[in-house]
Protein backbone atom coordinates (compact mmCIF):
# COMPACT_ATOMS: atom_id res chain seq x y z
CA UNK A 1 0.00 0.00 0.00
CA UNK A 2 1.57 3.36 -1.15
CA UNK A 3 2.30 6.08 1.71
CA UNK A 4 -0.51 8.35 2.08
CA UNK A 5 1.13 12.05 1.51
CA UNK A 6 0.91 14.07 4.81
CA UNK A 7 -0.57 17.48 4.69
CA UNK A 8 0.99 20.24 6.88
CA UNK A 9 -0.56 24.09 7.11
CA UNK A 10 2.03 26.24 5.93
CA UNK A 11 2.73 28.97 8.76
CA UNK A 12 1.19 32.17 9.04
CA UNK A 13 3.38 34.93 8.05
CA UNK A 14 3.77 37.58 11.12
CA UNK A 15 1.69 40.27 9.97
CA UNK A 16 3.10 44.36 9.89
CA UNK A 17 2.30 45.77 13.39
CA UNK A 18 2.85 49.71 13.84
CA UNK A 19 1.89 51.07 16.96
CA UNK A 20 0.80 54.53 17.08
CA UNK A 21 0.48 55.60 20.64
CA UNK A 22 0.09 54.13 24.15
CA UNK A 23 -2.69 55.20 27.03
CA UNK A 24 -0.30 53.90 30.01
CA UNK A 25 -1.95 54.43 33.79
CA UNK A 26 -0.92 52.80 36.85
CA UNK A 27 -3.82 50.74 36.49
CA UNK A 28 -3.33 47.89 34.18
CA UNK A 29 -6.87 47.39 32.94
CA UNK A 30 -7.40 51.03 32.25
CA UNK A 31 -4.32 51.19 29.45
CA UNK A 32 -4.96 51.47 25.78
CA UNK A 33 -2.64 51.09 23.04
CA UNK A 34 -3.56 51.96 19.01
CA UNK A 35 -2.33 49.76 16.35
CA UNK A 36 -2.51 49.21 12.85
CA UNK A 37 -2.38 45.38 11.63
CA UNK A 38 -1.46 44.94 7.78
CA UNK A 39 -2.07 48.21 7.10
CA UNK A 40 -5.87 48.27 7.87
CA UNK A 41 -7.72 51.22 9.89
CA UNK A 42 -6.23 51.80 13.29
CA UNK A 43 -7.84 49.94 16.35
CA UNK A 44 -7.47 50.40 20.03
CA UNK A 45 -7.41 47.57 22.77
CA UNK A 46 -6.66 46.99 25.98
CA UNK A 47 -4.69 44.31 27.23
CA UNK A 48 -6.18 41.24 26.56
CA UNK A 49 -8.43 42.10 23.53
CA UNK A 50 -7.63 41.06 20.01
CA UNK A 51 -8.08 42.35 16.62
CA UNK A 52 -6.84 41.61 12.51
CA UNK A 53 -5.26 37.87 14.68
CA UNK A 54 -3.30 39.64 16.95
CA UNK A 55 -3.63 39.78 20.93
CA UNK A 56 -2.31 42.65 22.72
CA UNK A 57 -1.11 41.07 26.08
CA UNK A 58 1.21 43.39 27.83
CA UNK A 59 1.32 47.58 27.74
CA UNK A 60 4.19 49.22 28.77
CA UNK A 61 5.59 52.37 28.75
CA UNK A 62 7.26 52.36 25.10
CA UNK A 63 6.30 49.14 23.55
CA UNK A 64 3.23 46.40 23.70
CA UNK A 65 3.76 42.60 23.62
CA UNK A 66 1.72 40.78 20.98
CA UNK A 67 0.75 37.36 20.28
CA UNK A 68 0.14 35.76 16.32
CA UNK A 69 -0.51 32.25 16.81
CA UNK A 70 2.10 30.72 19.27
CA UNK A 71 4.55 33.82 18.63
CA UNK A 72 4.88 36.48 20.89
CA UNK A 73 6.52 39.95 20.04
CA UNK A 74 7.12 43.44 21.24
CA UNK A 75 6.53 46.38 18.73
CA UNK A 76 7.58 49.78 20.02
CA UNK A 77 6.38 53.37 19.48
CA UNK A 78 7.02 54.89 16.12
CA UNK A 79 9.02 58.34 16.45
Amino acid sequence: MPATPRVTAAPQPEPAVRLRSIAYVTEPEQRTATLTIDGAPAVTLRQGESAGGIELQLILREAVYVRHGPDVFAVGVER
